[in-house]
């Protein structure tokens, strides 16, 4: 491609180091460049001035825009103004081969005018000054024109020209007449930044159209960029006869002021030329910024398809090092207005600092769709505010902290530090909005979702002033709000780290999923209203404060879910009113004062032939002493499992979709698991009931006269406890010793357990330790008294006893010993005296395991 190019504002004929960069001066002024005196001549070419590396202009950079032949203008500088250079370099590379430029501004030295003076004195044909005087040499020179003013360029000849180099201050650039019907685009183009119409001629037959590509520059339309004159109808005029895709460029070093509103047509962009970005010096980065000054009274107004870019925005009078009253009074107005029923937007390495709210959706909006924002740093009583956003909003690395008054003279309790606001506000309905990797600092609310649904807010932190009782919130989900999620945040020195308090939506909890909160004040999480699901969160406070607590449950038909939470430091683990149901498991506790205020145990439940298990719980208190033979809704999977515990003796029973052999009872504070195959229910043990009684250190004392019945154990021990309608295997070994009297002695079964059947073996052997003897054995049938021994004199007496019993009603069984006489001397059940039971199903079961 050859032929002339878009002039450069200046030529630089000396070496300057393109890597080092900076804005150095240029021919006298500090801009982009043509360079053609590098040492390196590879590093010839047209550069973009910066304050970092020079690089090469973006239209610059290939053989194809830098071929042998093409012409470049010079437009300003002292040395080399209104010069012409051709690129004299034959399909070079760029960055490797040198580039060589020639000087090829037309110019008219003593000599030709001594030709051309020549020229007259002969007698044939008509010489050139001649031409001149007759028609008019313009017609022979086949060059642009250089116009210092948008006067002189209507006022050309567009016969005899047809394209005009501009030169005026901040007007810059090439216009080429171009025929047709402009009366429109003239009629709003009042700057002239576009269309200039010719004095001669009638804007419906052409006008002189400006050539360029890329943005246009908001200086072609007249603004002054000194942060004091207001700008405003400069810049709107940038948006005249814009279509959709226009952008409008504030270069660096202009500082616009809008002092009303300032109206972005749809699809267009307004941006500064370098993102900004914030920091710890703001005051100090500021300067360095394209700024965009606006009256609180006005307002960027954005909508369908718009964008900003690259730009400061601050509210106008805005001043650093301020009061937190200063603060509460002159923070006033909105940075950038989102406009209703507006879609596809996107705000990107922005500053904002001043306002009452930095970037809000327009009062009563009732659609805002897809909105994108990205790399946003500012200070403002609210940052983010808004309203009904619908299709997947995204809110990403944007960081709102007190800028304006880091520096500013430390207040009591470091209010200066705190906004009254919310740093990132979403209301209304939602529809699927992100808000990710976002930080703030000091704002009463850090983020706050309210009425909003299907929102997701992960990898933010919300800080504050340490030990505040503000009412300070880190992250806060309150209203209609429903199917929240909050994962991988964190909040720090907020008197409540993470708050719940949405009306109750069936099905619906707030989830808040590997989240951190340190040095909460009084609370880490609070479920105020609705349900929730806590896991794999910490909450951390290195001093408890007296009432602080990990979670806090305050509403008794909150149900909570809490998974894999560790809870540290605070007063309570769990502080939950009564009632509420709170679900833990996995979780590590290390509070001052205790675990759980007020611990949830299960639900309780109201035994029937079909009892109703709801959906969430797992664990259940059956009241009553109705028979139980169906689980009704299933409300199961395979694999499900749930617990009961009783409070009272009843049967479990074969019949309904409880899968038992018969019946199986439970008594008072029994628990049985029940496993469910998705339609079926059975029962799950993982041991039967087993009791044992035993003599450990000290013999048990007997009556050495009496003849009635006696325990065998001691007291503490005596009575084991039977279930209802229940099968029980049993066996035992005591040892007696006795005086030396003759006596026969008797075993039986005492209390209040009714006996349906018994049938037990006993062997006794009457001898001394050691010795040899023949026992005595008897089958019993019955749980009453049986003589076990003959008549005998031995003070030694063994008795072992082995067999089952099936039961009839609950009640004790105890193990009991008589004489027909009293053996005198010493009488006592010797150590290591035994007797164990264990149940082995219902009174009516047949056999237990695999019989096949």
């Amino acid at each position: 491609m050859t032929g002339e190019r878009e002039p450069v504002r200046l030529c630089a004929t000396s070496n300057i180091d393109v890597d080092a960069g900076g804005l150095v001066m240029v021919d006298g002024i500090q801009t982009e460049v043509l360079l053609i005196g590098q040492t390196d001549a590879s590093e010839n070419g047209i550069r973009t001035a910066s304050e970092g590396q020079w690089y090469r202009a973006a239209d610059a950079r290939t053989a194809r825009t830098m071929q042998k032949g093409t012409t470049v203008t010079v437009q300003e500088g002292s040395a080399n103004v209104g010069k012409i250079f051709k690129f004299n370099t034959l399909d070079p590379v760029i960055g490797d081969d040198s580039l060589t430029f020639v000087d090829v501004t037309p110019q008219l030295l003593d000599a030709d005018l001594t030709a051309i003076a020549a020229l007259t004195t002969q007698p044939y044909g008509r010489s050139l000054l001649t031409l001149a005087a007759a028609e008019d040499l313009r017609n022979r020179i086949d060059s642009a024109s250089y116009v210092p003013t948008r006067i002189a360029l209507k006022a050309l000849d567009t016969t005899k020209d047809a394209t005009a180099v501009l030169t005026e201050s901040g007007r810059e650039g090439i216009f080429v007449w171009t025929t047709g019907n402009f009366a429109a685009r003239i009629t709003a183009d009042t700057a002239e930044g576009l269309y200039v119409k010719a004095d001669a001629i009638a804007s419906s037959a052409g006008a002189w159209v400006r050539s360029f590509s890329g943005p246009r520059n908001a200086r072609w339309f007249g603004i002054v960029g000194d942060g004091t004159t207001d700008d405003t109808a400069a810049l709107a005029a940038a948006f005249t006869n814009a279509g959709s895709g226009v952008s409008v460029l504030i270069p660096s070093g202009y500082n616009v002021v809008v002092d009303s509103t300032l109206t972005v047509p749809a699809g267009c962009m307004l941006t500064g030329e370098k993102p900004c970005t914030g920091g710890n010096g703001m005051a100090a980065a500021l300067p360095t910024m394209t700024k965009v000054y606006v009256n609180s009274a006005g307002t960027l107004s954005i909508g369908d398809g718009c964008s900003v870019r690259n730009l400061a925005i601050c509210r106008r009078g805005l001043t650093f090092n301020i009061t937190s009253a200063q603060v509460a009074s002159d923070f006033l107005g909105i940075g950038v207005t989102i406009r209703n029923a507006s879609c596809n937007i996107v705000l990107q390495d922005l500053v904002v600092l001043g306002f009452d709210t930095g970037i809000a959706s327009i009062a009563g909006a009732t659609n805002v769709s897809r909105v994108h924002m990205q790399r946003i740093h500012g200070d403002n009583i609210n940052g983010i505010s808004l309203t009904n956003s619908f299709d997947v909003t995204y809110i990403r690395e944007v960081h709102f902290w007190p800028y304006v008054t880091a520096a500013s003279t430390p207040e009591a309790g470091n209010v200066h530090l705190v906004r009254s606001g919310a740093g990132i506000l979403s209301t209304g309905v939602h529809d699927w909005t992100r808000v990710e990797s976002c930080f703030n600092f000091g704002y009463f609310r850090g983020f706050e979702i309210n009425n909003a649904g299907s929102a997701i807010l992960s990898n933010c932190g919300a800080d504050h002033v340490a030990a505040s009782s503000d009412g300070s919130i880190g992250f806060l989900i309150e209203g209609t709000s429903n199917n929240i999620k909050v994962i991988s945040c964190q909040t720090a020195a907020k008197q409540f780290g993470f708050y719940s308090a949405i009306s109750s939506v069936t099905g619906s909890p707030t989830f808040f999923i590997g989240c951190n909160t340190w040095e909460f004040y009084t609370y880490g999480f609070v479920v105020n209203l609705g349900d929730a699901v806590i896991s794999d969160c910490m909450t951390r406070r290195t001093a408890a404060l007296a009432g602080s607590g990990g979670i806090r449950v305050s509403n008794a038909a909150n149900v909570v879910d809490i998974e894999n939470c560790r809870l540290y430091g605070a007063d309570y683990s769990i502080d939950q009113v009564a009632n509420a149901i709170v679900r833990h498991r996995g979780c590590v506790f290390s509070p001052v004062t205790g675990i759980i205020n007020n611990p949830y145990f299960a639900t309780t439940i109201a035994s029937a032939a079909t009892i109703t298990l709801n959906g969430s719980d797992k664990v259940f208190k059956v009241s009553g002493t109705t028979d139980i033979s169906a689980v009704s809704p299933v409300a199961a999977y395979a694999g499900k499992e749930v617990s009961l515990i009783f409070t009272g003796a009843l049967n479990l029973i074969s019949g309904g979709n409880l899968s038992i052999a018969g019946k199986f009872p439970v008594s008072a504070n029994d628990q049985v698991t029940l496993f469910s195959d998705g339609t079926n229910w059975f029962l799950k043990r993982a041991r039967l009931d087993k009791q044992i009684a035993t003599v450990v250190t000290t013999a048990v004392a007997l009556s050495n006269s009496s003849t009635s019945p006696q325990n065998v154990f001691a007291s503490a021990n005596d009575a084991l406890t039977l279930k209802a309608n229940t099968s029980y295997r049993f066996r035992g070994r005591y040892k007696f010793n006795t005086g030396a009297t003759s006596h026969t002695t008797l075993h039986n079964f005492g209390g209040t357990a009714g006996i349906a059947s018994i049938s037990y073996d006993v062997s006794s052997i009457s001898a001394a330790a050691g010795a040899l003897a023949t026992p005595q054995q008897r089958r019993m049938e019955v749980a009453t008294q049986g003589t076990i021994t003959a008549a005998s004199t031995a003070v030694t007496t063994d008795v072992s006893v082995e067999g089952i019993l099936r039961t009839s009603t609950a009640g004790t069984l105890i193990p009991q010993i008589a004489f027909n006489a009293g053996p005198t001397g010493i009488c006592e059940t010797a150590i290591n005296s035994f007797f164990e039971i264990e149940e082995f199903g219902a009174d009516t079961v047949a056999a237990v395991g695999d019989w096949a």
